[in-house]
């Protein structure tokens, strides 16, 4: 629901009251083999959103992010400096959520604020949501788990490669995508099947109508185009870690075409992970050669003493292939055997130790990747984890009102 603000310093978001974090959204957990300091756990992330139930009266902007962090088991990161604004600074918020999926809690939190959610580029803050200022959160359309939010619309002449000459005028719309931080470390875009120079592997199929099911301007003219391309910026890249994917729509611009996008409603494919595995490992230096069950895979965990320097050390995971099916084998290959899992050092206080990536390696029958501890005493367990299956789901879009340039 919509967010308005009260006069003066204090912000009511109206939702309604709740009592639990989420209603959907959780991700079921499965420990399939354990020792005392050794566990695999296959989690499988829901494919609904996540749903937040919470009440916020009278808080600073960092309460009110941080309930929804809470609530929705997400880290949320607001940028200090958005906080010492004046506009926020001085500034309570009151909110009832009930029921709210992940992404309508954020958008009304944004408004009600003047903060959105940014691209961090900082591997530590790849698990998170950053929120500060920046430009307002809106023109977001919101399926499932994930947002897709329109960033820009350009005009321009086109190209006719086969007679040489200036084409017809095209509309390009720029979107962002973003999935929900839970499931977005490994999930992307998917290209059409046959799309030249992606990997086969990786492209997904798509509806047979295309990316764009409806484009109008505000007298009721068409824009779709003669072809209705939607270009994956970055090309389809796996498993890159980024908190959002970029991807862009062409339109037609024909003659007599008014002011707006009346209507721009399409659907484009993301591969997100059905299956993770997680290793927890205690005392990770003691456990050198350790087989690690539970998996669709084998798996061996290494500890590597550094013969230059006896108190660092090299971790390995060391998967060979056992599973029949090529798709799934490619999610593991491509995680674990291109530094794309996520590996976190757990010291005995409790902070996590920095790492360094080690080397690695992938083909059809096994895959590994290192990383690299400079403080093997004061470590107290290592955690990896990493998608073992994909699914593709359809994420649909609808915009109104786009003014044209």
């Amino acid at each position: 629901m919509r967010v308005k603000p009260m006069v003066g310093a204090t912000i009511l978001l109206l939702l309604a009251l709740a009592t639990a974090a989420q209603a959907r959204g959780a991700a079921s957990a499965t420990t399939r083999f354990a020792d005392d300091d050794v566990a695999v756990t296959i989690v499988t992330p829901a494919a609904d959103p996540t749903l937040i139930k919470a009440v916020v009266k009278d808080a600073s902007a960092q309460t009110l992010f941080d309930t929804i962090a809470g609530k929705s088991q997400t880290r949320l990161l607001v940028r200090p400096d958005a906080l010492e604004h004046p506009s926020v600074a001085g500034a309570t918020f009151s909110a009832i959520f009930d029921g709210e999926p992940f992404w309508n809690a954020i958008g009304d939190a944004c408004e009600s604020t003047g903060l959105s959610p940014v691209t961090s580029w900082d591997a530590h803050e790849g698990d998170a949501l950053v929120i500060t200022r920046g430009g307002p959160w809106k023109n977001v359309s919101v399926d499932g788990a994930t947002a897709v939010r329109v960033v820009g619309i350009t005009r321009s002449k086109g190209f006719d490669y086969t007679t040489m000459h200036g084409g017809d005028e095209q509309v390009r719309v720029r979107l962002e995508v973003w999935p929900e931080p839970r499931i977005r470390r490994w999930s992307y875009l998917a290209a059409p099947r046959g799309s030249a120079g992606l990997d086969a592997r990786s492209a997904t199929a798509v509806a047979r109508t295309g990316f764009v099911d409806e484009a109008s301007d505000d007298a009721g003219h068409t824009l779709l185009a003669k072809s209705q391309p939607m270009q994956i910026d970055g090309g389809a890249l796996p498993f890159t870690g980024e908190a959002v994917h970029e991807a862009s729509v062409t339109l037609a611009y024909p003659p007599g075409a008014r002011q707006k996008i009346a209507l721009l409603r399409g659907h484009l494919a993301l591969r997100v992970p059905k299956e993770i595995v997680e290793i927890s490992i205690a005392n990770p230096a003691a456990h050198d050669g350790a087989k690690l069950a539970g998996a669709r895979n084998d798996m061996t965990f290494f500890a590597l003493k550094n013969r230059a320097d006896p108190m660092r050390y090299t971790f390995e995971l060391h998967v060979t292939r056992k599973d029949d099916l090529d798709d799934r084998w490619t999610a593991v290959r491509q995680s674990v055997g291109r530094l794309q899992a996520v590996t976190k050092m757990v010291r005995y206080d409790g902070s996590e130790a920095s790492s360094g990536r080690g080397g690695a390696s992938e083909n059809e029958k096994e895959a590994w990747g290192g990383f690299d501890c400079d403080e093997p005493e004061k470590l107290k367990a290592v955690k990896i984890m990493f998608p073992q299956e994909m699914r593709t789901v359809e994420v649909k879009f609808e915009f109104k009102d786009l003014v044209l340039p």
